[in-house]
C-alpha cells in the first residue's frame, strides 16, 4: 500500500483528487513523489501511513516539493496534500496488507 494505492481503492478520495482537474497519468506522479516522501515511491507503506495522523501527514509532505517536480502550482499541491491527509489519517493496517 503507498499513496497511489490509497488514491485508487477509494473511489471518493480519486473523485476528490481529480475534481482539480488534473489528468490520471499527472495524479500518478503526485501520488509517488508524495510517497516517495514517506519512504518509497512504489514500496508497501502500510506501517508508515498506519503511524501517521492527519497533521504528520501534512507536516512530513514538503508541498513546494510536490509542485516543482510535477509542475503545478504550490497552492494546488497543498490542496492536494490536504485531501489526502484526513484519509492518511485514518488508514488502518486490515490482515489483507500486511500479508
Amino acid at each position: 500500500m503507498n499513496v497511489v494505492n490509497l488514491i485508487e481503492q477509494h473511489p471518493l478520495l480519486h473523485a476528490d483528487i481529480r475534481a482539480y482537474g488534473l489528468p490520471p497519468a499527472k495524479i500518478t506522479g503526485i501520488a509517488r513523489d508524495i510517497s516517495a516522501q514517506l519512504g518509497s515511491a512504489d514500496g508497501n507503506l502500510c506501517h508508515v501511513l498506519n503511524g501517521l495522523s492527519t497533521r504528520d501527514f501534512v507536516k512530513r509532505i514538503n508541498a513546494g516539493v510536490v509542485a516543482t517536480e510535477n509542475g503545478i502550482s504550490a497552492p494546488l499541491a497543498q490542496s492536494i496534500v490536504l485531501t489526502l491527509a484526513p484519509w492518511i489519517g485514518q488508514f488502518q493496517i486490515s490482515r489483507i496488507e500486511t500479508a
